[in-house]
């Protein structure tokens, strides 16, 4: 094997690992406290399963002899999943950091101040934790439809004229092009 043929092989195996990791920290942050059957909860997984599948195959198709508005079509709707999964993967680890980092300040301040056992309702830490998934899923939605719809805008063209004092004459109105997001 050549050089650029070990290397695609490295990253897709490293993608996939990777795609793994935050797809099962996703079940288990997003399906572990859901009141959710066995069998469903099973789907689920398997549906996360898949999904780390088609995101390898997303990468890989862009080398296989298809046609390329298939390729197109394929890593646009593979970039916008990517994209999506990535945003609520962030979305809930600062959840998550946040809820350890108050759980931290309330241990550190029982040891100054004695309240007592606080009551425990898992039925009620329940509801939060669901209303919080529910929350960074929406948030998520947001981001993601935000995102689509300016990718979706049309390019537009804006002149700014940058006035340079002791420019030489034969670089008078130069045009210099800058393409940017």
């Amino acid at each position: 094997m050549d050089l650029p043929v070990l290397q695609l092989l490295f990253f897709t195996v490293m993608f996939t690992v990777v795609m793994g990791f935050v797809h099962g920290y996703l079940g288990w942050r997003l399906l572990a406290p859901g009141r959710i059957s066995a069998r469903g909860k099973k789907r689920l997984y398997r549906f996360l399963g898949l999904s780390i599948g088609a995101q390898t195959i997303v990468l890989l198709v862009q080398f296989l002899p298809v046609p390329q508005a298939v390729i197109d079509v394929v890593l646009s709707a593979g970039y916008f999943f990517l994209g999506a999964l990535i945003l609520t993967w962030s979305f809930f680890v600062i959840r998550d950091f946040g809820w350890f980092s108050l759980r931290g300040v309330d241990r550190v301040a029982r040891r100054f101040v004695d309240v007592g056992p606080l009551p425990e309702d898992p039925n009620r830490r329940r509801a939060l934790l669901n209303g919080l998934n529910l929350g960074v899923l929406g948030t998520s939605a947001l981001g993601v439809g935000y995102g689509y719809l300016e990718a979706k805008r049309l390019a537009r063209v804006v002149e700014v004229e940058v006035p340079i004092t002791d420019l030489p004459e034969g670089l008078d109105g130069f045009t210099i092009a800058q393409i940017s997001d």
